[in-house]
């Protein structure tokens, strides 16, 4: 291969590489298109080979692990391009690993000069890689649990009809909903405890809306309405069976919030293998 196809290529998968980890890590909504893929590609090996709701709990440490690999090995490879424009690809492998790894044995010697440089900044980028990956998993983890909460808690209040309970409900649910938003791969997080899951925190919302519009509480009943709403757009259009999905479907015409709320829910459930008996007006 011409020695400017290796280089362009390298630089591209070095730039796809870092805009992914600066998206995943940084940006408070968007998702990185590298990152959502393997995040699929890891929740379906691990549906594929699971033999019942409990072995999806391992899908989210699958896709956290996958994402790391994926940004270290594409870095590896990306850099190990350009080296390969002025040497073998076995000795370019080698000196690209010596250099993310910040190794440094120094028994490589760089002809040309400039590629001297590209290996600092790639020492550089490892530390920075392996501290994003750190950072990652540090970031995820306590969401996991606020959401697992945030489930608990919502079970706990759904037949209150409590307002103050209603409102904290409200505002984990809205947390939640952020918290999925700014790191999308807690979708994929199951703890193999249905009372734990997202479908139980919905359904518990949506129950403990029902209760509050029973009891005359429209004012609380309507705002827990809205995060709902727009939970709901957001597993619609970017989670519940991923592009392929119902992207977008949102409310049909006539279709009652019950109604949506029952069908979003319904394919949560399915898809995580959870098992789902209705809302209590749609039974």
């Amino acid at each position: 291969m011409p020695d400017a196809l290796l280089v362009a290529g390298g630089a591209l998968i070095i730039v796809a590489i870092g805009v992914d980890i600066a998206i995943t890590l940084l940006h408070p909504a968007a998702r990185g298109p590298l990152s959502y893929a393997v995040n699929r590609s890891a929740w379906g090996a691990v549906a594929g080979l699971s033999r019942g709701p409990r072995s999806l709990s391992y899908a989210g440490p699958v896709a956290m692990l996958a994402n790391m690999l994926m940004w270290v090995f594409g870095l590896w490879l990306g850099h190990a391009l350009v080296y390969a424009s002025a040497m073998d690809f076995g000795d370019a492998l080698y000196t690209s690993g010596e250099a993310i790894s910040t190794v440094g044995f120094g028994n490589v010697t760089f002809d040309p000069e400039w590629l001297r440089y590209v290996a600092v900044l790639q020492a550089a980028g490892g530390f920075g890689v392996f501290t994003a990956a750190i950072a990652y998993v540090l970031s995820v983890y306590p969401l996991v649990t606020q959401i697992r909460a945030a489930a608990l808690f919502a079970d706990a209040v759904a037949d209150s009809g409590d307002g103050g309970d209603a409102s904290v409900l409200t505002r984990r649910l809205i947390e939640s909903h952020e918290h999925v938003k700014r790191f999308p791969v807690l979708y994929y997080f199951e703890s193999g405890d249905d009372s734990e899951s997202m479908a139980t925190l919905l359904k518990s919302a949506v129950t403990a809306c029902l209760r509050l519009r029973d009891a005359g509480d429209q004012r609380r009943a309507d705002g827990l309405q809205r995060a709902l709403e727009r939970l709901f757009d957001d597993l619609e259009s970017e989670f519940i069976g991923g592009r392929a999905g119902a992207r977008g479907r949102g409310r049909s015409e006539g279709e009652s919030f019950v109604e949506r709320a029952d069908q979003v829910i319904a394919a949560f459930a399915r898809e995580h293998r959870q098992e789902y008996d209705g809302l209590p007006s749609v039974r």
